[in-house]
Parts: C-alpha cells; structure tokens; sequence
C-alpha cells in the first residue's frame, strides 16, 4: 500500500541523521521566487524558467519540462565514491511525460557524468550510474512501468547500501534494485535537481522537497517503510 504523510511546518521531529544531511531544501518562499534555499548552505541557482510555485496550496520548485532546472556547483559532499547515500525528493507530476524526468543528477559531458535519478516516461523509477564517467559505460536499471503516480505528492527514494545495492523506493515500497561495485564517478559536473544543461532530463514536475543523505543508506533492507514526513526536518 502507498502512503502519503505530510506534517505542517515546525512540527517534524529532528531527523537522527541531520549530521550526514549535505543539502536539504524544502523550496519554501513566495510565489513566482527564484531564490532556492539550502538548509545545509548550498547555492543554488535557477536556469531557465525554473521557479516556486503556490498554486498546489503549498511551495514548492516547479519545472515544466522545457529547460528549467536548478544547479550548484560541484562539490566532495557529492562524490559519493563506493560509500553509502540515500536521496530522496517529494513530487507531483501534472501529467506523464513522454520523456526522462530527472529529480536528480551530476551529469555532464560524455565523459564527465555519474549519475542520474529520474521518473522514466512509462512511469517507472529509474537509475543511471557510471563508475567511469563515461555515457557508454552506464548502468541504466528501471522498475516495472506504471510504479510513479501521476497527480499525487509522492515520496521517491533512491539510496546505496553496505553490499553495494542500489535501491529504489515509492511511497516507501522498494521498486528496483541493483548491484554495482566499484566507486560512482566524481568528475566537475555541476548537481541539478529538474533536468540538466543537456536539455534530454527534463521533468515536468514539482518538487516540493529534496534531500540528500551523504554516509548512510536510509532504508538498506528492502523492507516497506513510512516515509518522511514533508517538508523535511531541518535539524
């Protein structure tokens, strides 16, 4: 069963993991702002028509799937190497894309790339991953189709365990898994959250919180789970 959570503003709990957090946002602000703030002090900058949006009947990054992402530049908090992480992000789509939503991704040029967390355009949840930085040496593993809802707040999870598993969860219902060895690529690709500079990731979506999760894996046993409260605990 899927489940949907969400708690007002101040009242979540402290999340135990807050030290391993390396960048949070929870897109607050007023209508039409371009101004992303990052609770763990990362600068954000938007490109194209990327924006909050109100209009859900709360805040949050709206991309329309036509050149809009969010940036910042590349930083050691997001070379995950072969150690554990876990990202996660609450989404809306508007409607199915016929395309490859990216929620997150260090993507670059053709030998400059690591990885890319994303909605496939049947609906499914997707990872792209390359130990060598190289487009021809990805890993691009997806779920079973029809998995991501449309028209819903949605909770998505994608994270590393101890045993090298790439998992990824729905609404806390484990989706995919893969196994991969060897260190992700680092490279100097900036990490973008909407799509990236190639234009071939856009989502139509929004965002209405992401979290990234450096040393740990969340949830590394495959086991359902209730997901976070929204927006995410700052501290």
């Amino acid at each position: 069963m899927l489940r949907r959570v969400m708690m007002a503003a101040g009242s979540a709990a402290n999340d135990p993991n807050w030290a391993n957090v390396v960048s949070l946002l929870n897109f607050g602000g007023p209508d039409g702002s371009t101004t992303f703030t990052d609770a763990k002090g990362k600068a954000w900058t938007a490109s194209g028509n990327a924006k909050i949006d109100t209009s859900l009947g709360y805040s949050a990054g709206k991309f329309d799937g036509a050149g809009d992402y969010i940036y910042t530049p590349t930083h050691g908090d997001f070379s995950f190497g072969a150690g554990l992480w876990t990202a996660e992000a609450w989404v809306f789509r508007p409607s199915a894309s016929a395309n490859t939503d990216m929620v997150f991704g260090k993507w670059g040029t053709v030998n400059n790339s690591s990885f890319i967390l994303h909605i496939g355009a049947s609906s499914a949840l997707g990872i792209v991953l390359t130990t060598s930085g190289g487009y021809q040496s990805a890993n691009d593993v997806m779920s079973a189709a029809g998995v991501v809802p449309v028209s819903a707040l949605t909770h998505l999870e994608w994270c590393r365990d101890a045993s090298n598993v790439f998992r990824g969860y729905v609404d806390g219902v484990q989706v995919l898994t893969h196994t991969l060895a060897g260190g992700l690529f680092a490279g100097s690709a900036d990490v973008t959250i909407g799509g990236n500079v190639q234009g071939a990731y856009d989502a139509n979506a929004f965002v209405r919180a992401s979290r990234i999760t450096k040393g740990i894996c969340r949830h590394p046993d495959g086991l359902t789970f209730t997901p976070p409260p929204v927006p995410f605990p700052a501290g």
